[in-house]
């Protein structure tokens, strides 16, 4: 999705550049055409704003229109007009050399504040009436009636643009294109390792089929997980009955009740108070570079000791594992990168690497040989 704009003003391109005037702004060349100048804008909005009532105003058909609503309309077709009109000034003076206003008439008159009619407003008295050669076959011929106004040339010309014929140059572009690319240092996307998941490897709900109500449950209990450790004990229960019951979760009762236990349970088990404890973080950013990949993660839990770094990723499969050696390779694989990016950060901590099962709960650290998997 890259996008990329060329420099526009670079010399020596032989070439004619299309754009609008607003594309046109700083820019300057020595032939500049206007082709379309007998169109003038004519949006107008369904929305009025009256500022000094602070009131907002909607007509979904003229026919609706009250005094009020056209005076908002023209003072808006008055700021546009206004617009249109700076506009002109931009396209008016890009050109270096020479200035061509050219315009074209369908079955209706032009409006009379249009492009065209102004500049030739402007000129008259100053331009005078000449066949002009279009180069092109108009009906009538090869030229047509148009209006000059042309000044003395003050500075002398710029010498024209001659193509290099420098030999070391074009040595220099042939060696260039035959050249093979250098390798890229780091692959354009990312890795996320939590998204490395096997199909085949992970636990799923024994019910199945659940519409994504297993995915959603997890998400939610990763989102209370992060906020209630900031909380009081005392304000956890209910700020979580607060945060399920919100329309947005389209909860039932019963499985508001079943989410807030699971992870209130969690915060009550005191074999996890590390893990939330004072000075813990929750969704830590990770960014690294593991055996020459870039690594872009997010750890649910870190906690960072004088001597340890302890990381903390949730789970809420159903149902979880009963063994530490049945942990999914895509977990492990997942937990083994964290590892390898923090022991670059941490060089002297011991990191240890733990799963906490929701579902349960129970937490299991990873031993080497179960990260070390290959």
């Amino acid at each position: 999705d890259a996008e990329i704009k060329r420099d526009l003003e670079q010399s020596g391109r032989d070439e004619v550049r299309i754009m609008t005037v607003h594309g046109a702004k700083g820019l300057q060349a020595p032939i500049v055409f206007l082709p379309d100048t007998m169109q003038v804008p004519t949006q107008a909005p369904n929305l009025f704003w009256q500022e000094d009532r602070n009131l907002m105003f909607w007509l979904p058909r003229v026919a609706l229109e009250t005094d009020v609503v056209s005076r908002l309309r023209d003072a808006i077709a008055v700021k546009r007009d206004q617009e249109y009109n700076r506009l002109l000034y931009v396209a008016l003076t890009r050109a270096e050399d020479r200035l061509y206003i050219c315009g074209w008439q369908g079955r209706r008159k032009a409006p009379d504040h249009c492009w065209y009619n102004l500049c030739e407003q402007a000129m008259e008295g100053y331009a005078k009436s000449e066949q002009i050669d279009l180069g092109i076959y108009s009906g009538s011929g090869w030229s047509g009636e148009g209006w000059i106004w042309q000044t003395d040339q003050s500075q002398a010309p710029k010498p024209d643009r001659v193509a290099a014929n420098d030999a070391q140059q074009q040595v220099r572009a042939r060696t260039l294109i035959r050249a093979t690319a250098p390798v890229e240092t780091f692959p354009p996307k990312p890795l996320a390792p939590s998204k490395m998941i096997e199909d085949d490897e992970v636990f799923q709900s024994p019910l199945g089929g659940d519409q994504g109500q297993s995915f959603k449950r997890g998400l939610l209990i990763h989102k209370l997980l992060e906020l209630l450790p900031d909380l009081p004990v005392d304000t956890r229960r209910a700020a979580a009955a607060r945060f399920l019951a919100q329309s947005v979760h389209g909860l039932e009762p019963d499985q508001q009740g079943e989410i807030a236990d699971e992870t209130l349970r969690i915060f009550e088990n005191p074999d996890f108070a590390p893990v939330f404890a004072i000075g813990s973080r929750a969704e830590v950013p990770l960014v690294g570079v593991v055996g020459g990949d870039v690594v872009s993660a997010q750890i649910d839990r870190l906690v960072v000791r004088d001597d340890e770094v302890m990381i903390v990723d949730y789970k809420t499969n159903r149902p979880p594992p009963r063994d530490v050696e049945g942990t999914p390779k895509a977990y492990r694989r997942q937990m083994s990168i964290y590892r390898a990016a923090l022991r670059q950060m941490y060089p002297g901590k011991n990191v240890r690497c733990f799963i906490l099962w929701t579902n349960g709960p129970w937490m299991v650290e990873l031993p080497d040989h179960v990260l070390n998997f290959g």
